[in-house]
């Protein structure tokens, strides 16, 4: 993170950071990085999130075994997004599958970074695999934004139309090497781009030595909750835990209902419908703005218990609060009304927006 947080210094003049210093909040406004992540090229450092690589020729077979899409037929230099699950179906990590030939990338979160790379090697007997942790070795970026193909075509050319659904290739920032990742999620194309740790400041000064006429920002971490809310993407741990199903965080693109078993296939088969799911992840507007440290509970009208709010930030575009919640499915409607109660007793009306797009 040093040689990023040095970059950032000599080029944000307001940067923020929070309490601990490593996560940044902002390095402009909120609202500049959220219209760059939107409508411009919005990066975001996802350096702490993991990345696991793998070697050996059985590695997409046994992923396919204790993953749940299918994954064993990755052609080189394409991607697949696959879910851990628990015997009992409840969401361990949800993970990035890049073949890149010799090498399988999984590029997972941060919050289960030990947890997954234990999982995965317990289940390594004879097979011609080798797992390595790589998370402290690169830094990962992430690239948002309607102006992002373009920018990277600048790069990159025809490289950009491979595939549609997505890609990976090793590829090169002048003489800086680098992984480009492309993958498709919730309405939105995003790009990865993966360096090693020490090429960090070079790559980020090549990026901004050449965003020409692109709006290029750096996005922090209140741009993106807001951002990712708003369309409705999940994230480890508030809503990807093993208290949850797939099914229920609006995931079933990442299951393959053709293949054969898997960790945890028959409890996530139950719920093979999204009537089957007791709750779902919904998105809630608030009428007003209100605190974002505190818990939230949902009750409808006769107080009965309808969810819990499980991610808040503040609406770019409006003097409100927006929320991501899982929600009873009886009250998961678009429009319906509820009572949020937070963990004072107050009480404040909300409204279910959406449930969130898979593609």
């Amino acid at each position: 993170m040093t040689e990023a947080v040095n970059f950032y210094k000599s080029v944000y003049e307001n940067i923020k950071f929070d309490d601990s210093g490593n996560r940044v909040l902002s390095f402009t406004t909120v609202r500049e990085e959220y219209n760059a992540l939107k409508n411009g090229v919005g990066i975001r450092d996802i350096s702490d999130s993991s990345l696991l690589e793998m070697r050996g020729k059985d590695c997409l077979d046994f992923l396919n075994r204790i993953s749940t899409n299918l994954v064993k037929d990755i052609k080189t230099n394409r991607v697949a997004s696959t879910i851990f699950t628990n015997e009992n179906g409840g969401i361990l990590d949800r993970v990035t599958v890049a073949n890149l030939d010799n090498i399988i990338f999984l590029l997972g979160s941060s919050a289960y970074r030990t947890k997954l790379f234990i999982w995965i090697n317990k289940y390594i007997i004879k097979e011609d695999i080798q797992i390595s942790d790589h998370s402290a070795k690169y830094s990962k970026f992430e690239i948002t934004g309607s102006q992002s193909r373009s920018f990277l075509s600048m790069f990159f050319g025809d490289l950009m139309d491979a595939d549609e659904s997505g890609f990976a290739f090793k590829v090169y920032f002048d003489r800086t090497e680098a992984y480009l990742i492309k993958k498709n999620e919730f309405g939105i194309t995003k790009y990865i781009i993966i360096c090693v740790h020490e090429d960090t400041q070079a790559l980020l000064n090549f990026m901004q030595n050449h965003k020409s006429v692109f709006d290029l920002v750096m996005a922090g971490s209140d741009a993106y909750q807001a951002f990712r809310i708003k369309h409705g993407i999940p994230e480890a741990p508030a809503e990807l835990n093993d208290n949850y199903n797939p099914h229920e965080v609006n995931l079933t693109d990442d299951i393959s209902f053709s293949k054969g078993s898997y960790i945890g296939q028959k409890a996530v088969s139950r719920f093979d419908s999204f009537g089957k799911a007791k709750e779902i992840l919904a998105v809630l507007v608030f009428d007003d703005e209100v605190s974002h440290s505190l818990w939230y509970s949902l009750f409808a009208e006769d107080n009965r218990e309808a969810g819990i709010v499980t991610s808040i930030a503040k609406a770019i575009d409006a003097g409100k609060s927006i929320a991501l919640a899982f929600i009873k499915k009886e009250f998961a409607d678009e429009g319906t009304k509820l009572t949020a109660k937070d963990s004072h007793g107050q009480e404040f009306p909300v409204t279910v927006c959406c449930i969130p797009v898979k593609k």
